[in-house]
């Protein structure tokens, strides 16, 4: 019985420790991607921020609202559109030659 005790206190600081350095991992991470955004910004990396985590939702939105912004603004969308305009543009050159 004591044996058993004994493995699951130690799985359970196995487990602890495991958190914790899964814990300081993001936090470094975190340090990372606020010294990157600053550096973006073209400010010196050590420059403190903080940043808003309240979420807001715009009431009212339709499904097909929300999916017709997201194709307007849909970035690899827009290059592919303006790829095929480009690609216009291409057809009578190559026809020329």
């Amino acid at each position: 019985m004591a044996r058993i005790h004994n493995s699951i206190s130690l799985n359970a600081e196995v487990d602890v420790n495991n958190e914790n350095i899964t814990y300081l991992t993001i936090r470094q991470q975190l340090e990372n991607a606020k010294r990157d955004l600053n550096l973006v910004l073209g400010r010196e990396a050590n420059i403190p921020f903080s940043v808003d985590n309240a979420v807001y939702f715009k009431q009212g939105l339709s499904l097909e609202e929300v999916v017709q912004d997201a194709n307007r603004r849909n970035a690899t969308l827009l290059q592919a559109d303006q790829l095929i305009r480009n690609s216009r543009y291409d057809v009578p050159i190559n026809k020329a030659n």
